[in-house]
């Protein structure tokens, strides 16, 4: 926990391995000393890293975080089997100016990235996301890359309000009036959350705050 006390336990699934199931990680039962939506993988050792960056690296496995660690990045935290939620985000918030979510390059890690973008713009945390090559992990790109290439593209990490109009773009596209039409639904609902999303984005469309 954020003092340092063993509360659980965890495991990964070793690479090769025959499983019964698709899940990757194994953890212990929530309880009342360890609670997935309240805790924060690394949290303890990652504290002065964080504050003196003002930067956290969020990923979602502690694998991929003691990868991290090891590799010179030590203001990375991971989640522990479940999605990021508010209280996640406010406990980065005490610490941190701005949050790197750096999630798998997967289908899976992209839809649990849209859902984190809402949270963080509640509660005006700087967010960027970086987004991998489909099917690498942290891990994997360290191992592929190095870690001083990843390292260059945290620091160069899209906006949130960026990443969230290229998925947009990508995912209905802009060549009908429907897709064109959702891709503006999603930017408005996003919008409401946040007024510097808004002045970002009508800088970028080069449109007046002062819309209807």
């Amino acid at each position: 926990d954020a003092r340092s006390r063993p509360v659980a336990f965890g495991g990964r699934i070793l690479p090769d391995t025959k499983q019964r199931t698709d899940a990757k990680y194994w953890n212990s039962p929530d309880s009342q000393f360890f609670s997935k939506s309240n805790l924060l993988y690394a949290y303890d050792v990652a504290r002065e890293s964080i504050r003196r960056s003002e930067t956290a690296i969020v990923v979602e496995g502690y694998t991929d975080c003691i990868t991290l660690h090891q590799n010179g990045l030590g203001n990375a935290v991971a989640t522990l089997g479940t999605s990021l939620t508010d209280s996640h985000v406010s406990l980065l918030k005490r610490l941190a100016q701005r949050v790197v979510l750096l999630y798998d390059g997967d289908e899976a890690g992209q839809r649990a990235t849209e859902r984190a973008l809402s949270m963080f713009l509640a509660q005006k945390l700087d967010l960027r996301v970086l987004t991998l090559p489909e099917g690498m992990d942290p891990a994997d790109f360290i191992a592929e890359r190095g870690a001083d290439e990843l390292r260059e593209r945290i620091d160069t990490a899209t906006e949130a309000w960026e990443h969230k109009l290229q998925s947009s773009i990508a995912k209905n596209g802009l060549d009908s009036i429907d897709g064109s039409e959702r891709v503006q639904d999603e930017m408005l609902e996003l919008m409401a959350a946040n007024e510097e999303f808004a002045r970002n984005l009508a800088d970028l469309a080069d449109l007046s705050e002062n819309y209807e």
